[in-house]
């Protein structure tokens, strides 16, 4: 019997099991922010410039696997990790980061706690480095936005569509509806304007496209 339980033990599931179990929370913060601290100091010395892009990605998952729920855009049960890159001027691509999310909607958490930590390390190595953060429309809310402002750090971020700026964007439209008849594919408007959202600290140039 103790032969059969000692084989048991071993078995290749059982051990993957124990050492899931057996990292902590705070292993798993130091191990990210190794993985961080490794890819600043991957970069060239003479860096001046990067962007440090945001996006979630689905991770599909199979069978009962905890806090795997199904995501209608991805039309799958999976996972959503948050995941940050740094690219160089270059197009060069690093991993900087990855946080395991839920597929519960597109929640912004951890955003917030990913940037500020990979400000904090690149500003150290390059104290004249310049950061523009870079993300979709999941990622352009208030409070993101107004810490890019306070701590100089330049962004590029899509924000969803509401009234007020359908309506500053109604000339464009309009625009391209009058030139769709001529061309019907390949045809687009860019335009500008100041706009500030209720949870905006203040007025910020806006770009739409029509």
């Amino acid at each position: 019997m103790a032969k059969i339980l000692n084989h048991l033990i071993c078995w290749q599931v059982s051990l993957h099991s124990r050492f899931e179990n057996a990292v902590t929370a705070n292993d798993l913060i130091r191990l990210g922010i190794r993985l961080a601290e490794t890819t600043a100091a991957a970069l060239p010395n003479a860096t001046k410039h990067v962007y440090l892009d945001i996006d979630a990605t689905d991770d599909p998952t199979h069978g009962q696997q905890e806090l795997a729920l199904f995501d209608g855009h991805c039309g799958t049960r999976c996972y959503l990790p948050l995941l940050a890159f740094i690219t160089e001027d270059d197009g060069a691509q690093h991993l900087m980061g990855a946080l395991l999310c839920s597929a519960a909607g597109r929640s912004v958490k951890g955003v917030m706690r990913m940037v500020r930590k990979a400000v904090r390390i690149l500003r150290p190595r390059f104290p004249s480095i310049q950061i523009t953060v870079r993300g979709d429309c999941g990622f352009g809310y208030g409070k993101l936005i107004n810490w890019c402002q306070c701590q100089k750090v330049d962004y590029l971020l899509a924000v969803q569509s509401t009234k007020p700026m359908r309506a500053k964007a109604l000339w464009a439209e309009m625009e391209v509806a009058v030139w769709h008849r001529y061309q019907k594919h390949g045809y687009c408007v860019y335009d500008e304007c100041m706009h500030q959202a209720g949870s905006w600290k203040q007025r910020y140039l806006e770009v739409q496209s029509g």
